[in-house]
């Protein structure tokens, strides 16, 4: 039995798991156009991609399969489900087949794939809380598909509204409150799924892309911004002993 087991390998990864948020134009997606190629695409939001800056996918092989998806043309739940589902089959193949040939895959945004997985089996967004365990489950292996192929895989999370629910004595029920605070989209607990987590916004004053090192690896770099951040150098900092060749 002991002989079978798999020894843990003291070498440096060679790929990067990583969940990138912020606004809409905020750099998710041309940070994520810097990692190697080729790229699969994986366009959740259809014509995300087609508005990032043309500079950003110069030279590159890039290959994008587009998953749209709108519930409102559907009556009924039964409808919206096996619609919903097919499109999700869809991209589990497309995925599926692409970590086989590309360096990295991209799902923008991870957020939207989330809720069409969620639409695939309900109908609807929401269940009960014993009905979210299988789609976890089934959420995290496609994540960790990425690992065990060694390619690169980019999560881009739009932000939303944090709403808390709060007693109000004049109603006599619990009722929702908006509390002005923004985060991420997508599945709950992803951060725990990642080797990093970085937050991206636009610089008004400065012109330029901020991207700050939320969950990282290296602790010198933990919570540090830096303007116009590209794959290669993100990942040489996290780690510094692997050669730039494997991240270009």
């Amino acid at each position: 039995m002991w002989s079978n087991l798999e020894v843990v390998n003291e070498g440096s990864p060679t790929s990067i798991v990583w969940a990138s948020q912020g606004p809409e134009g905020s750099g998710k997606s041309a940070f994520g156009l810097s990692a190697p190629g080729p790229i699969y695409v994986a366009a959740f939001d259809p014509y995300g991609i087609d508005r990032v800056d043309k500079k950003f996918k110069a030279g590159k092989n890039i290959r994008i399969a587009r998953y749209a998806f709108n519930p409102n043309k559907y009556d009924d739940k039964a409808a919206c489900k096996k619609a919903a589902a097919e499109v999700w089959k869809r991209f589990v193949g497309d995925y599926t087949d692409a970590l086989a040939h590309v360096r990295t895959a991209l799902w923008d945004r991870e957020d939207m794939a989330n809720k069409l997985q969620r639409y695939s089996s309900w109908g609807d967004t929401s269940a009960a809380p014993s009905d979210y365990e299988d789609l976890y489950i089934d959420y995290i292996a496609l994540i960790q598909e990425a690992f065990k192929a060694r390619v690169n895989l980019g999560l881009l999370r739009g932000l939303k509204e944090k709403w808390v629910s709060k007693f109000d004595a004049g109603k006599g029920k619990m009722v929702g409150h908006n509390t002005g605070e923004m985060i991420p989209g997508g599945m709950k607990g992803l951060p725990d799924h990642v080797d990093i987590t970085l937050s991206h916004r636009w610089d008004d004053t400065q012109n330029l892309f901020m991207t700050k090192l939320v969950k990282f690896t290296n602790p010198e770099f933990r919570g540090q911004e830096f303007p116009n951040l590209d794959f290669a150098t993100m990942a040489m900092s996290a780690y510094p002993e692997t050669p730039v060749e494997a991240w270009i």
